[in-house]
């Protein structure tokens, strides 16, 4: 990408966030008959096509440490489901075309088994194993499967496994918060259940068939086109040490130090870039240091979430960006961060269209390569404030790696899907007392040593961009 382009790549990003930001709200379309797949929805569909009645969910394990009402538990979960359409939505074919179809209310929330008389901790940890290949069928619904095992008196473990089709990274803290609200409710009996939502998927379907869908989708598909147009195939990281093949992918865990968090706090707002664009201005940077290409490419994932009537919806709203930025002309880094954050708000303004059908577009017109990224990072805020069911603790949601035995911070495996093209994922979740990083790799191809390397370079490279923004990158 050119240099001289920067400043219409910013401007085109500053105008699609205003027009994102001015856009009339989803309207609610009221229909019992089975509505379109979203986008996303559409571009996931093929993946699940051919067992939509044994599919298997994405699982999680919460542990709960406190005094817990189960019987007000159940009625939490199910004024989720209630208010939540999407958790209650099945995926019937209907005329050869997949469709989305919400059932009445549930009468069942979760299996509650309370095994400790019967099985030992070994046991119950089996039972633990056992439901992460538990499935759901799309066909009958529901989309979801549930299960509440007691450890000890003090002790649940909220076993949740959750479909793709209706569910996403950012839709478990959507969840986390929905069913402590619901059951504060509940406990207390003097306020009423959640508040319906604005919108539904459902809705999003029927919006996205629409006139003003297809014109937004258009524009931003031209976008994507000028922002991406010539892109190549990005060289892998270690290529030397590359190796074809089966490979198993594993996590590692790194910290971020809280000094140098909060140092890239106070440059925020110097700079009006975010704690997530910083960090990937200092990745791009290591990027480029060790392939030598100054065109670099990352791919993100999204909340989507930028409208004021999503901020609630629990759904496969979420999707995938690829972030170019132009390194070249030896810029400083307070000159790249600038690059950097137009590159992420223009993105940001123009995510609605899922990353399968960008891709597939700007692929057949021969604009970009079919592997533009071998790197994926993912930016997750943590709650904040704990989240609480009456006087017991909701612990972070944290999904088990089957490869690996990497624990997060709270104790829970944590995991990624990675895609053959693919050499690393880089997993932040800000905390208020620390920034964690989460690397996924596959060790037959970047060695644990090579990548503590790789890391404490990025984490010297964030050092030298916080304490000398003015720096320019050949003097790294």
């Amino acid at each position: 990408m050119a240099k001289d382009s920067n400043a219409a790549v910013w401007s085109a990003a500053f105008e699609a966030l205003k027009a994102q930001r001015d856009a009339a709200a989803i309207p609610q379309v009221s229909s019992s008959w089975p509505a379109p797949l979203t986008d996303i929805q559409e571009a996931l569909w093929p993946n699940y096509a051919q067992t939509p009645q044994k599919s298997f969910a994405d699982f999680a394990l919460v542990p709960i440490h406190g005094p817990l009402d189960v019987d007000t538990l159940h009625a939490a979960f199910l004024e989720v489901v209630r208010v939540q359409h999407v958790l209650r939505t099945k995926f019937p074919v209907v005329g050869g075309v997949p469709r989305q179809l919400v059932m009445p209310d549930l009468s069942k929330a979760f299996d509650f088994q309370d095994l400790r008389d019967r099985l030992t901790a070994e046991q119950i940890e089996r039972q633990l194993d056992q439901f992460k290949s538990a499935f759901v069928n799309l066909v009958d619904g529901p989309p979801y499967c549930a299960s509440l095992l007691p450890v000890s008196d003090s002790k649940h473990m909220l076993l949740l496994g959750f479909h793709h089709l209706c569910f996403d990274g950012w839709s478990r803290l959507i969840f986390a918060r929905e069913l402590c609200d619901a059951y504060g409710a509940i406990s207390d009996g003097t306020r009423p259940g959640l508040p319906d939502l604005p919108i539904q998927v459902t809705d999003l379907g029927h919006w996205q068939q629409g006139d003003a869908f297809r014109e937004l989708a258009e524009g931003q598909v031209q976008y994507w086109r000028g922002a991406l147009d010539g892109l190549g195939e990005s060289p892998r990281l270690f290529a030397g040490s590359y190796r074809d093949g089966e490979a198993t992918a594993v996590a590692r865990a790194y910290t971020i130090p809280q000094t140098t968090v909060e140092g890239l706090r106070s440059l925020r707002s110097e700079t009006g870039a975010t704690l997530y664009m910083m960090l990937l201005a200092s990745f791009k940077i290591l990027f480029r240091q060790d392939v030598a290409e100054s065109d670099v490419c990352v791919e993100a994932r999204m909340a989507n979430r930028a409208r004021p009537e999503m901020r609630r919806l629990i759904g496969p709203c979420a999707n995938v960006a690829l972030l170019r930025t132009d390194l070249g002309g030896d810029p400083t880094f307070r000159e790249l961060l600038q690059r950097v954050r137009g590159t992420v708000l223009g993105a940001l303004g123009n995510i609605d269209v899922s990353a399968k059908r960008v891709y597939d577009i700007l692929c057949g017109e021969g604009r970009i390569s079919t592997i533009p990224s071998r790197v994926q990072t993912d930016w997750r805020t943590g709650s904040g404030q704990p989240l609480k069911l009456g006087a017991a603790a909701y612990g972070e949601q944290r999904q088990p790696v089957s490869e690996g035995p990497l624990l997060g911070r709270t104790g829970e495996p944590v995991t990624a899907n990675f895609a053959d093209s693919l050499d690393l994922i880089l997993q932040f979740q800000e905390f208020p007392d620390e920034l964690a990083l989460t690397v996924i790799h596959r060790p037959e191809h970047i060695s644990g040593q090579d990548l503590d390397a790789l890391i404490a370079r990025y984490k010297d490279i964030t050092l030298a961009m916080l304490t000398s923004p003015d720096r320019r990158l050949s003097t790294i």
